[in-house]
């Protein structure tokens, strides 16, 4: 691969760049999925070394995906989308909401210690 360039190697690379890209995080626009994938593309391209232990494109697609679901965590964050599942949400067919059937008595599990652990971790000025 003597005398190509970062360009060169993405050019040669570009429609499997693009078809990783498509497929991931459908939430995120296409282009930001493209461009944060070509982001990790030229990281693995930066960084990678053959005692890795694993080819290069196994590589660059992981790069690629961190960079990826970093971006759509991001996105989601900022636009306000989340999880459809909620702990409060009523099961189907029930008037329970799944947290208190999981659980066994509502809020046991937003009370818990290790839930209170992780939400001061996240926001210390949560108390």
């Amino acid at each position: 691969m003597s005398g190509l360039t970062e360009n060169g190697i993405i050019a040669l690379n570009f429609s499997w760049i693009q078809q990783v890209c498509k497929s991931q995080h459908r939430a995120l626009p296409y282009q930001e999925r493209l461009s944060e994938g070509l982001i990790g593309f030229l990281y693995a391209v930066r960084t990678y070394r053959s005692d890795y232990q694993t080819t290069f494109r196994d590589y660059a697609k992981t790069c690629m995906l961190r960079r990826i679901t970093e971006a759509n965590r991001l996105w989601n964050r900022l636009t306000g989308h989340e999880s459809k599942l909620s702990l409060n949400a009523n099961l189907p067919g029930c008037c329970c909401a799944f947290g208190d059937s999981f659980f066994g008595e509502p809020a046991r599990f937003v009370q818990s210690v290790e839930f209170r652990d992780v939400i001061q971790r996240l926001d210390p000025l949560h108390q």
